[in-house]
Order: structure tokens, then sequence, then C-alpha cells
């Protein structure tokens, strides 16, 4: 919920260390946990575990991340105008020429 109320702008950007510094133990003891659930060979339990620790380590970062890198198209369409995500796409698959 702390950090909730921080990403929706209730509690001032100040406070952003502060809630870092308090979810950090849930980080450490999420990915400990995910660390041991690989080596039981239980991908069940690593799976969340490891995807809330990187979770938590994401929000304390102060901005948005993507999980993976994009580039090229990719990056335009996120980080691009409207302009950039419309073009050509009349020749987008899905997109039927005559009905």
């Amino acid at each position: 919920m702390l950090v909730s109320t921080l990403q929706w702008g209730l509690l001032p950007v100040a406070d952003r260390r502060a809630v870092a510094l308090i979810v950090f133990p849930a980080f450490i003891v999420q990915a400990i946990v995910g660390i041991f659930a690989i080596g039981a060979r239980d991908s069940i339990a690593a799976t969340p575990m490891l995807s809330f620790a990187t979770t938590w380590l994401v929000d304390s970062r102060g901005h948005e991340v993507l999980p993976v890198g994009r580039l090229g198209a990719a990056r335009q369409a996120t980080h691009g105008t409207l302009a950039v995500e419309l073009r050509d796409i009349e020749r987008a698959p899905g997109v039927r020429r005559t009905l």
C-alpha cells in the first residue's frame, strides 16, 4: 500500500527514498527465497518470488523501467508520438484493404 500511495502521488516525491528503504528488506527476503527455490527446483515458488523481488527493485528506481530493452520500431512505439505509431498502419497485419 505504501508503494501504491507513492505511485498515485498521495505521498510527496521527497519520501521516495524512505519508501525504498522500507521496501528493501522485502526485496532481499524475496530474492533469497527465489534463489533457494531455484536450487530446490521449485519453479512454481521461484517465479513469483523473483518476479516480486525485481518489482520491488524497479519501484525504488524512481522512474518506469520496462523489463525488456526495446530497440528500433518497438522503442519508437513506446517513446514516439501518435504519428509514429500510426505510420504504415494500412499495411499492418489484420488490416483489410477492402471489405
